[in-house]
């Protein structure tokens, strides 16, 4: 009997002394938990390191400039400028095929010539790059016209067009219609009396802005949605300036795609009406897209008063570090009598980025 005691009391201790180690052990680990291993601290700073920035694309860049100059070459009519765009022998060209480049410039003149307010516009914001070739939307109008279409546009190393395709048809009209009165689209536009403060195409976001809503005037007389990303906008009135029968109008756009680290492209468009609120001209003055940090395609514009002429610099270029360059052209403008811009002048320009 007193062995059974003994041999009871002993397993008590032993039982008790396991749960005191047990308990020391749970505590230690509470206060200092186990290092992690290598494999858990990289998976771990995997988490909190931040995204890795996409690699600038310098020949996204140099395609963009030229299907901007393709664009603004139907615009401004210089349709010889537009086969210096392709290589010699061009394998298509819309529904052509085996062509030289001269045969575009020579069909796009017969097409487009006899067509009023030609406007071609690109939206880089929705290209996509595959190797040698382009694929974007492409807006076109002219006068009782509007469409866009899907352009799939190839290139060879030197970045000329080899073949320009459009695939499909996107859309037929414009996305924004609406009523209003040309003076209730006038009261968004702060009246100016010097012309040059026009000339500043860049955004102050501190400034007033303008809903889709207030510039319905606009949209219903252009009949045609010739902006960036129209609903996805934000849009800034720059001023109005009165030049005899005519009053000229200068609207900003924003578009409100995350272009980060280089930045969303902007605009900025002319327009000008008669004493009765018909629109007699418009065009993009001001377009900045910057396709990498370092490089980007931009159109700036100078409005200048000699006596009672209003004549306009607008200079489009290309401009990257990687290249080193900086080149485009200056083109001189006057408003003649009818309210349109008559072109009376171009000089082309080719320099370093960092010019001394």
């Amino acid at each position: 009997m007193k062995k059974t005691t003994l041999l009871t009391a002993f397993i008590a201790l032993l039982l008790f002394s396991c749960g005191e180690k047990k308990e020391e052990q749970t505590s230690a680990s509470k206060e200092n938990p186990q290092k992690e291993t290598p494999k858990q601290e990289k998976t771990e700073a995997n988490k909190k390191a931040p995204p890795t920035q996409e690699k600038e694309d310098p020949a996204m860049a140099s395609m963009q400039a030229v299907i901007h100059d393709y664009c603004q070459f139907f615009n401004e009519k210089e349709y010889d400028a537009v086969a210096d765009l392709f290589t010699p022998k061009v394998a298509q060209w819309i529904t052509l095929n085996n062509i030289k480049n001269t045969a575009v410039s020579e069909e796009s003149a017969k097409f487009l010539g006899t067509k009023l307010n030609v406007h071609y516009r690109p939206d880089f914001v929705k290209m996509r790059r595959e190797g040698q070739t382009a694929y974007l939307p492409i807006a076109m109008s002219w006068e009782g016209y509007f469409a866009e279409v899907e352009a799939e546009i190839k290139f060879d190393e030197a970045f000329k067009i080899t073949s320009y395709r459009e695939s499909k048809i996107l859309k037929t009209k414009g996305k924004i219609s609406g009523g209003g009165t040309f003076a209730s689209l006038l009261d968004k536009f702060p009246p100016i009396t010097d012309l040059g403060e026009l000339s500043n195409t860049e955004i102050d976001e501190s400034k007033a802005k303008a809903s889709l809503k207030e510039l319905e005037y606009l949209f219903k007389v252009l009949k045609e949605d010739i902006f960036y990303a129209s609903g996805v906008s934000t849009f800034y009135p720059a001023g109005s300036y009165q030049s005899g029968d005519y009053t000229l109008l200068v609207l900003k756009e924003l578009t409100e795609e995350d272009m980060a680290p280089a930045g969303p492209p902007t605009s900025a468009y002319l327009f000008v009406f008669d004493k009765e609120g018909k629109l007699t001209y418009h065009r993009n003055i001001g377009f900045n897209y910057p396709g990498a940090a370092m490089s980007r395609s931009y159109t700036e514009t100078v409005f200048k008063q000699s006596g009672k002429e209003v004549l306009v610099e607008i200079t489009e270029g290309y401009s990257s570090y990687y290249e080193d360059i900086n080149e485009g052209q200056i083109i001189k403008y006057r408003l003649n009598k009818q309210g349109k811009l008559e072109k009376t002048g171009v000089q082309s320009f080719s320099k370093t980025f960092f010019e001394e």
